[in-house]
C-alpha cells in the first residue's frame, strides 16, 4: 500500500470517527430527552391523581355547591375541616410546582386547565377562612402560603381571560 493511500485510509477513518461520535451525542440527547419527558409526564399524573382523589373531589364539592353561597361566619366545623382539606391539598400541589416538578411548558397547561379554574373559584370561594385565623399566630393565607402562590400564577390565565 503506497503512503498516499494509507494516508486516504487515516481521513476516511478519521471522518467515519468524526461521524459516528456526532451520532452517539445525538442519540444520548435525544435518549435525555425522552427521560425528561417521562418524569414530566410521571409527575403530572401523580398531582392529578392526587388532587382527584374522593377525598379533595368531595372537599370542594362542598365548597362548590354549598359554601359558595353561605356565610363564612355560618360555616359549620365539619365545613371547615373540608375547606382545610381543600387548602391543604391546592396547598400542596402549589409546593410541587414551586419545587418544579414539572417544566414550565407542562405547568401551564396545568394551570390554565379546569385544574386552574377550579384552583381560582376555590380560593375566591374561601377568601374568607384565608382571611381568618387558621392557628394562634397564622391566618389562612400565611398558613396555606403555597395556595396563595398558585391562586396567583393561576388566576393570570382564568381571571383575565373572563374579565376581557
Amino acid at each position: 500500500m503506497e503512503i498516499n493511500e494509507l494516508n486516504e485510509v487515516l481521513v476516511l477513518g478519521t471522518h467515519m470517527a468524526a461521524i459516528l461520535t456526532g451520532l452517539s451525542v445525538v442519540i444520548v440527547v435525544l435518549q435525555f430527552t425522552k427521560s425528561v419527558r417521562v418524569q414530566n409526564l410521571q409527575a403530572f399524573f401523580y398531582l392529578h391523581q392526587y388532587l382527584s382523589s374522593n377525598d379533595f373531589g368531595e372537599a370542594r364539592h362542598l365548597v362548590r355547591k354549598i359554601l359558595y353561597k353561605t356565610d363564612y361566619l355560618n360555616w359549620t366545623v365539619n365545613e371547615k375541616e373540608q375547606v382545610n382539606k381543600v387548602c391543604s391539598s391546592y396547598d400542596q400541589a402549589g409546593l410541587l410546582l414551586s419545587l418544579g416538578i414539572l417544566d414550565e411548558k407542562t405547568k401551564r397547561k396545568f394551570l390554565s386547565s379546569s385544574w386552574g379554574e377550579s384552583i381560582c373559584d376555590q380560593y375566591e370561594i374561601l377568601k374568607g377562612y384565608l382571611d381568618d385565623h387558621q392557628t394562634p399566630g397564622k391566618k389562612g393565607k400565611y398558613f396555606f402560603k403555597h395556595f396563595v402562590k398558585l391562586y396567583e400564577e393561576t388566576a393570570c390565565y382564568h381571571r383575565k381571560l373572563n374579565n376581557s
